[in-house]
């Protein structure tokens, strides 16, 4: 939990925008960069669920 308290709306922002460059292959995405996308993630996922 403490971990995805971490990640702030602009480091999802950057993550972001280095997978849309690698998606357009300017640039790699590194495997901290995946993990920490996919902990965002999970973070919205949960963060909606609750909203229900």
């Amino acid at each position: 939990m403490r971990k995805m308290a971490s990640l702030s709306s602009d480091s999802v922002h950057a993550i972001r925008q280095r997978l849309q460059l690698a998606v357009e292959g300017k640039a790699e995405l590194s495997l901290k960069d995946v993990g920490e996308l996919l902990l965002a993630t999970k973070y919205l996922m949960l963060s909606t669920e609750e909203g229900e």
